[in-house]
């Protein structure tokens, strides 16, 4: 709404839209719905954004990859889906905090926090899976650790972690949680840790999830279960993963002290109401395990 009401207000401005909720495909209902929109760009933003502003012309960008543009109605979709198009380098681009680009801290802001970027899983109801499901690329380990310091000397409360499976890395996400918890014991900040853990769960998840609690920059750990349904397991391509032995997980948590909980997907396919109640009952009848 706020998109089409700029527009109609100032019909030269280029609208862009991007990121994982918009369509592939300029076929869909949803294109003629959205005709105040003249660029959309598919997959990662940064080098095509940088693009658009460096030459802004529609006819130009229509002939980019991964770009679908509105000429007086008509959308023009170069869309592609090979990996080539992924960004490999992810020290090319600078970090917004070190290079001074952000506005000054305040006490309510969140640091978003990437480590790494990609996930080689393919999990059917999850984004990272359908559109970059690939080698995972690395931030520099030096880049990491002063991003955390600036963390602390700016006092900022949150630090939200943007990838897609921390703790994948043993020996390299150990060694960035140890400098998240001394920053906190130096600093007094960062408050809170915002993690989205690796889906197969292992031992040195756990371990990690142990320090941050001890820590106390995270309330517990959180298991990526989505549900206990074979079929649904199957269709939305989980039911290889560790993650399904939720109960020796629960107890290795117990035994540990980390309170233990478990996510759970509403409306997968292969689930029904009956199925998923059943899901979660089982969990329940878990004393260690809360949902």
């Amino acid at each position: 709404n706020l998109a089409k009401k700029i527009k109609d207000k100032y019909p030269n401005c280029l609208i862009i839209y991007g990121g994982p909720h918009v369509p592939q495909d300029s076929n869909l209902a949803w294109y003629n719905n959205h005709n105040f929109i003249d660029v959309v760009v598919f997959y990662e933003g940064e080098e095509n954004f940088k693009n658009i502003l460096l030459n802004p012309k529609k006819e130009d960008i229509s002939q980019r990859v991964n770009h679908a543009v509105n000429i007086n109605g008509n959308w023009i979709n170069n869309h592609s889906t090979s990996k080539s198009n992924r960004i490999k380098d992810l020290a090319s681009y600078p970090s917004p905090y070190l290079d001074n680009f952000m506005p000054e801290p305040k006490k309510n802001h969140s640091l978003l926090f990437e480590t790494n970027r990609g996930c080689p899983y393919m999990c059917t109801f999850c984004d990272w899976g359908s559109m970059v499901n690939s080698k995972i690329s690395k931030h520099s380990m030096d880049r990491l650790k002063r991003e955390i310091e600036y963390t602390g000397i700016n006092k900022i409360p949150y630090l939200h972690m943007a990838d897609a499976n921390f703790g994948i890395f043993k020996e390299r996400d150990i060694q960035i949680t140890d400098w998240i918890i001394e920053t906190k014991e130096k600093y007094g900040y960062p408050k809170y840790f915002f993690v989205n853990w690796a889906k197969n769960t292992n031992d040195t998840i756990l371990e990690i999830a142990k320090k941050l609690y001890d820590a106390e920059l995270i309330r517990g750990f959180n298991m990526s279960l989505q549900t206990l349904t074979e079929a649904a397991l199957v269709l939305i391509k989980r039911n290889n993963m560790a993650s399904n032995d939720y109960e020796h997980f629960s107890k290795k948590c117990n035994s540990i002290g980390l309170p233990f909980d478990c996510q759970l997907i509403l409306g997968n396919p292969g689930e029904t109401q009956e199925t998923w109640k059943n899901t979660y009952l089982t969990l329940l009848k878990n004393n260690n395990m809360t949902t």
